[in-house]
């Protein structure tokens, strides 16, 4: 697949601006938005929590770190746009993930 990316020249993907994002932001990035086109992705803080291997059991410092250093970072690389906490939910509190279209980010990436 690695091979494919570079012959096909598909290696361009994320700007090197990526790479200065704390590693849960590019884990969380990786893992949860690489490979989805949705524009609104709901996620469950517990899902958060077990794909990063994050161990804190205060959720409130759960969901701090989660803000601080995940969210607020991808919304400032424009990786996302916002994001929104839906609270008493069916399984809790979940995230609420939203951005534009890959179209948009691409044009983004050209007017800079």
């Amino acid at each position: 697949m690695f091979a494919h990316n570079l012959l096909s020249k598909s290696y361009d993907w994320l700007d090197n601006r990526f790479y200065n994002l704390p590693y849960n932001s590019q884990v969380f990035y990786r893992r949860f938005l690489l490979n989805n086109d949705y524009k609104s992705i709901p996620i469950k803080i517990d899902t958060i929590k077990e794909r990063l291997n994050l161990d804190d059991n205060n959720i409130t410092n759960l969901r701090n770190t989660i803000e601080r250093n995940i969210l607020t970072p991808l919304i400032t690389q424009g990786l996302i746009d916002a994001y929104e906490k839906e609270k008493d939910g069916l399984y809790g509190l979940k995230f609420i993930i939203k951005r534009s279209g890959k179209k948009k980010v691409e044009e983004a990436k050209l007017q800079k």
